[in-house]
């Protein structure tokens, strides 16, 4: 038996309990430890094994490698629903994470100035209202005069369904912000992730993973940065509008850094 073959089949046996499929590096360290055979010869038989005539390795996304008997499973969205009683806990949980996650985004991003937690439906409507919301201004030292707005959409839980639904919030924000951010744990769907990652760049989402089990350790993950898009000067004087009637004009600005 050759090593390609050898390889061929301890990679189908691997990929046997893996109904997501594994990434290039899981795979390659899986195999490793099994056949001790060099890194550098799996590392490149992994990318031809899908071409090979009786494999029967696909590629669901790049860099990811799965068997065919799963592709029926990703050709459905799953709509999974939680039983309420579990939703609202998870948005219990979901809130510990926006204080870390605030400090994390003006602190080691640098991305703002001021930032204040929202949620719920401080815009009116859940589908309008970021978990975070951000400003940057000018800062003591600065030559360049600016003001950007920033919304966040963070998700506790990670079905198809909810981080779907994550992205379209995220891209909601857009109306009124100059930046948004996706926030997802990692333990989300590998494929999933790919293709939100794929799509967060086409439409300049930043997008950031994190463990959700351990809001004291969240280690935040950036995967890419947010685009700067102009946003719409209507939305953005009816959401500030309207913020500024809810928390008063001295939290206003002080908190977000708003001057009369």
């Amino acid at each position: 038996m050759n090593q390609q073959t050898r390889i061929l089949k301890e990679a189908t046996k691997i990929l046997e309990h893996e109904n997501e499929g594994l990434t290039y590096a899981e795979l390659l360290n899986r195999l490793f430890d099994i056949t001790k055979i060099s890194k550098n010869v799996i590392g490149s038989t992994i990318p031809v094994l899908p071409g090979i005539e009786e494999s029967e390795i696909y590629k669901p996304e790049r860099g990811i490698y799965r068997l065919k008997k799963f592709m029926e499973s990703e050709q459905e969205i799953t709509e999974e629903k939680l039983p309420e009683k579990e939703q609202k806990s998870n948005e219990e949980k979901e809130k510990r994470f926006y204080e870390p996650f605030l400090d994390y985004l003006k602190n080691e991003l640098d991305e703002c100035s001021h930032a204040i937690v929202l949620g719920g439906k401080g815009f009116r409507g859940k589908w309008e209202t970021p978990d975070v919301f951000a400003v940057k201004n000018r800062q003591a030292g600065d030559i360049v005069d600016v003001q950007e707005y920033l919304g966040v959409e963070l998700k506790y839980g990670y079905t198809d369904i909810e981080l779907l639904t994550g992205f379209a919030q995220a891209c909601c924000y857009l109306l009124y912000c100059h930046k948004s951010y996706l926030v997802i744990p990692k333990e989300s769907n590998k494929i999933m992730l790919k293709r939100l990652g794929s799509l967060c760049m086409v439409f300049g989402i930043g997008l950031i993973l994190y463990n959700n089990m351990d809001k004291d350790n969240p280690m935040w993950e950036l995967k890419n940065r947010p685009i700067r898009h102009d946003p719409d000067i209507y939305y953005v004087n009816e959401k500030l509008k309207i913020l500024k009637d809810q928390i008063g004009v001295q939290d206003f600005n002080n908190k977000l850094g708003f001057h009369e």
